[in-house]
């Protein structure tokens, strides 16, 4: 289970999401027949009219948690948490949680066929033309590999790259968890390929050519270069930060911004085990261990130490507005437009 209160919307529209992982057993004993399955819950704010403040129970809840030293307690409370109440949200574990407006249903697998490990997502929905049903969807943060060719055979290419070239202040931020794209929208791709080449950007775009040029020609930030602001790129999406950027050229992103690997296709694996404070458990990537949990911690413990003079309440969001959100903005964004409490959306 995974807690992502830094991906709740500055603006308070949800608190962020909750997750499960759950792995297909035959990956214990057979390394050619593995999925691992995630439900990425979005949590409804509890208290929508105080913006991100009405999310506050919601990341108290996890923080009190630090305090607990018994397994089973915080057990119990998670299992509640989960399937009961989340601090006034209702139960993560929901349909309305995995979309379509918020939340999701992703895949990630090696099974017997011609794909190879492959990541893929999908969202719940009421009605599909007579009942519900969980239906595929575009993968977050990945643009269709091919539009990134000088010569790609696809229509959208050419304002794919415009696109692109405008992202560049964007990726050049400073932050292995802060860079990022705005939405990919229509050039996304419907599934990612984390074996082979062809979701690989920096292959995909050659090592010359006039899109490349105009990527550094954009680039404002001395020493970076088209290869690094590509790399970037790479590791928003599933397959580069599931394996590509795990080594070579794709390490490097340039101003000596830090990364860690993978686990090899996974960042929790069911193939082994380790030890942890509460005994075995499963173990996580050095990227979800270094990189991304001491951002997310740092986010919320930031969140939490910022008290309001008085809990918000529907009397005084009438009498004074909602709180104003724009003090968790991170160093160098000056609107809270499209960010979240942990920065700008990305689809990790």
């Amino acid at each position: 289970m995974f807690n992502r209160f830094d991906l709740a919307p500055l603006d308070g529209s949800n608190c962020g999401e909750y997750r499960i992982v759950f792995a297909k057993q035959s990956g214990l004993f057979d390394p050619n027949d593995r999925n691992l399955i995630i439900f990425e819950a979005a949590v409804p704010n509890p208290n929508p009219s105080c913006g991100i403040e009405g999310c506050r129970p919601i990341a108290q809840f996890w923080a009190d948690l630090s305090q607990i030293d018994d397994i089973t307690e915080i057990r119990d409370r998670v299992e509640d948490f989960y399937f009961v109440d989340a601090a006034g949200a209702g139960p993560v574990v929901h349909a309305d949680n995995y979309g379509p407006k918020g939340g999701q249903i992703r895949t990630n697998m090696f099974m017997n066929g011609p794909n190879a490990w492959q990541l893929r997502q999908f969202e719940f929905v009421h009605d599909c033309g007579g009942s519900a049903c969980i239906k595929p969807t575009l993968l977050k943060d990945n643009p269709f590999p091919e539009l990134f060719q000088d010569d790609s055979p696809w229509p959208g290419a050419e304002a794919f790259q415009e696109w692109f070239v405008r992202q560049v202040p964007n990726l050049e931020k400073a932050g292995s968890n802060l860079f990022f794209t705005t939405d990919v929208g229509t050039f996304a791709s419907g599934a990612s390929n984390s074996e082979g080449e062809f979701d690989n950007y920096r292959i995909q775009s050659g090592f010359s050519g006039s899109f490349r040029q105009k990527v550094q020609d954009a680039i404002t930030l001395p020493g970076l270069t088209a290869d690094n602001i590509i790399n970037r790129a790479l590791a928003l999406s599933c397959a580069g930060c599931h394996e590509h950027n795990n080594f070579g050229e794709n390490l490097d992103f340039g101003d000596g911004l830090p990364w860690e690997p993978s686990l090899g296709f996974v960042h929790i694996s069911e193939e082994f085990t380790a030890e942890g404070p509460f005994g075995t458990r499963f173990p996580l990537s050095d990227a979800v261990r270094f990189v991304f949990l001491p951002h997310r911690g740092e986010v919320m413990q930031n969140f939490l130490s910022e008290t309001a003079c008085e809990p918000c309440t529907d009397k005084g969001v009438k009498q004074f507005g909602p709180p104003d959100p724009s003090k968790f903005l991170p160093d160098g964004f000056d609107s809270v437009e499209g960010m979240t409490i942990g920065g700008p959306r990305s689809g990790h």
